[in-house]
């Protein structure tokens, strides 16, 4: 099969070009990996973080409603509910993604692609399967993943964003090493759960790449949810 254009990797960069491209007219395909489009920001970044941050915002103003005269009762976190109405919202929008990708005829070839030469790449599916792809444009939009700290693998206890954002428990207490948008917005989500949050930073402040004056407002918030900075 020849395309006019093919992109590797479906996330916001991804199917947004893919689609624009068949819209102009191009014979146009993506090559994802993974069962779901939109990539770690619609699936395990972004998306299902604002998600849960929603989430949390509700239960804290419920349990602080009692000065309002909003007083709840029997208040419980239950996380398993909280994971399954969140992957409801993340599956619900990459399959407006897919109904997009039909809808402008953009082929999608699930699996793996490997360059081979100019003009050609194999895409291995998941069940094994190869195909040679011609192509007369490639675009790389494969993302990143969460970086591996020395001395610190992977395990239950250590995870990195995606397995923070899928936990079915709220645990007693979490460490979180950078002190970026990511890991304060992971903060945010479990202090306001009830978790015991300890931020651990190595650069001068939070949010290094943002104006100290936007820092500080958010220190304040935290520390009111009880997060420690380190």
């Amino acid at each position: 099969m020849t395309y006019d254009l093919v992109v590797i990797g479906t996330g916001p960069g991804g199917y947004v070009c893919a689609i624009g491209a068949a819209q102009l007219g191009l014979k146009t395909a993506v090559v994802e990996k993974d069962p779901t489009y939109g990539g770690t920001c619609l699936n395990v970044g972004c998306i299902p973080s604002k998600a849960l941050i929603h989430a949390s915002k509700v239960y804290r103003k419920a349990k602080d409603g009692a000065a309002m005269g909003v007083i709840a009762g029997d208040l419980k976190v239950d996380m398993a509910a909280m994971q399954t109405w969140k992957t409801g919202i993340t599956t619900k929008l990459s399959q407006g993604i897919g109904g997009l990708f039909k809808g402008n005829k953009v082929s999608h070839l699930a699996g793996v692609a490997k360059l081979k030469g100019k003009g050609l790449l194999e895409v291995k599916g998941n069940d094994g399967q190869v195909q040679t792809v011609a192509y007369q444009r490639l675009i790389l939009a494969t993302g990143s993943t969460p970086i591996q700290i020395p001395g610190f693998a992977w395990s239950e206890r250590i995870l990195d964003s995606t397995g923070a954002l899928a936990l079915s428990e709220v645990p007693a207490t979490m460490a979180i090493l950078g002190g970026g948008v990511i890991g304060l917005e992971l903060c945010d989500v479990f202090a306001r759960l009830g978790c015991q949050c300890t931020v651990i930073e190595a650069a001068p402040q939070l949010l290094g790449s943002m104006d100290a004056d936007v820092v500080q407002p958010v220190q304040r918030k935290q520390a009111k949810l009880g997060v420690k900075h380190l």
